[in-house]
């Protein structure tokens, strides 16, 4: 999920680094973090520190309201790490992005001609399978990137690392659709791209990742930088350097593309 110019996230969280999946890490058996004030050191992450705490990425960025979900942290930042157990109450409190969950009435019984009339008449459609939905994202990611002047396979190694080819995707911290973009940087996409764009819609999902992407490619200085900054932020690659996790989000993506 990437962090762009301050603006907020991008930010990624998809196919292969590192999995956002799951965002309750297991704790560590050694070099332990105990609840209360920590300094951040170098090589740290809300990962690693939620981990080596008993608790979660979400505990640790709620209880110290880290933009962004928490990636832009640095050494001698001081965080305050909540003990294992608010893990579960943030878990708790956070807003879900599963559909809501509707209540209806009970119907009363049908009767025997009913219940047969039922079974006679035809169900609709099954809705559209998870491989055409990919193969759907993947000719829009070819489509759009073609018309930005963008290289189609290193846009479609993007949106593979990010998603998965799927718009029905939204990360813990909040970035949604095929590109994984912030909600935050939407306003920023519209002025790249000239036009409003709404995120929930794949194309302009879409339309939003390619032209950060060729933002970044034109300002990061190469190739590499501009792929990392599309997940760690184009400020901190600059300031800090590529994070570790980065380098291994930017060999992914490269990986991808060289098999396109």
């Amino acid at each position: 999920m990437p962090l762009i110019a301050g603006i907020a996230a991008v930010t990624i969280a998809a196919a292969v680094v590192p999995s956002t999946a799951s965002t309750t890490p297991p704790a560590a058996a050694a070099g332990t973090v105990a609840a209360g004030d920590y300094v951040v050191r170098r090589g740290d992450s809300t990962y690693t520190i939620a981990r080596r705490a008993g608790t979660t990425v979400q505990a640790v960025v709620a209880a110290n309201a880290l933009p962004a979900g928490g990636r832009r942290i640095h050494p001698g930042q001081r965080l305050v790490i909540p003990v294992p157990g608010a893990a579960s109450a943030t878990k708790a409190a956070a807003p879900t992005t599963s559909a809501p969950i509707r209540r209806v009435q009970a119907a009363a019984p049908a009767s025997p001609t009913a219940a047969r009339r039922a079974a006679a008449t035809p169900r609709p459609a099954p809705t559209t399978s998870r491989a055409a939905q990919q193969a759907q994202v993947r000719a829009l990611i070819e489509q759009v990137a073609a018309e930005h002047g963008v290289d189609r396979r290193l846009a479609l190694a993007v949106g593979l690392q990010e998603s998965g080819w799927r718009q029905d995707v939204t990360s813990h911290v909040g970035a949604r659709g095929a590109m994984q973009v912030m909600p935050a940087n939407a306003r920023w996409a519209s002025a790249l791209a000239g036009r409003r764009l709404d995120l929930g819609d794949a194309r302009d999902n879409v339309t939003a990742g390619v032209v950060i992407l060729k933002q970044l490619r034109a300002t990061a200085g190469s190739e590499d930088a501009a792929i990392g900054a599309y997940y760690q932020g184009l400020p901190s690659v600059t300031q800090r350097g590529m994070y570790r996790e980065t380098r291994r989000y930017v060999a992914s993506v490269k990986a991808h593309r060289s098999r396109m």
